[in-house]
């Protein structure tokens, strides 16, 4: 969980979900109509990441990572994904080192770069 969110910038389910999901069990009551169980269910589960992540020293971020893409509506079958990492969660919380993280994002790295290359410009310019 914690290198899904260190080293591929995605939220900590993203690095158990496929496991998570190929458990027989998980998968059949997954697969059930009962949309408010397994929504329940699947809350129950990102309440036991953040658990996990925080006593590790991780902190939420109030975003929110895409774990998939919804089917289009059918009546009277389950909800799943088309695309994505997940066939059954949409999406999962962030999360970030509470002592800070030790890699830049990529939004950080390029703003840090251009910052660097507008300054050289006028460097070169004076």
């Amino acid at each position: 969980m914690e290198e899904s969110e260190l080293h591929h910038d995605r939220s900590p389910l993203a690095g158990v979900v496929r496991e998570l999901e190929s458990l027989p069990e998980v998968n059949q009551f997954l697969s059930g109509v009962h949309f408010q169980r397994s929504m329940r269910f699947r809350q129950a589960i990102g309440v036991l990441v953040r658990m996990i992540m925080e006593a590790r020293g991780w902190e939420k971020t109030g975003r929110k990572g895409s774990l998939g893409v919804r089917s289009p509506r059918k009546s009277r079958t389950p909800r799943h994904n088309t695309g994505g990492l997940a066939f059954w969660f949409i999406r999962a919380e962030r999360y970030r080192k509470t002592d800070g993280m030790p890699f830049l994002s990529v939004k950080d790295r390029c703003e840090q770069f251009e910052n660097s290359v507008d300054s050289q410009n006028l460097s070169m310019e004076a």
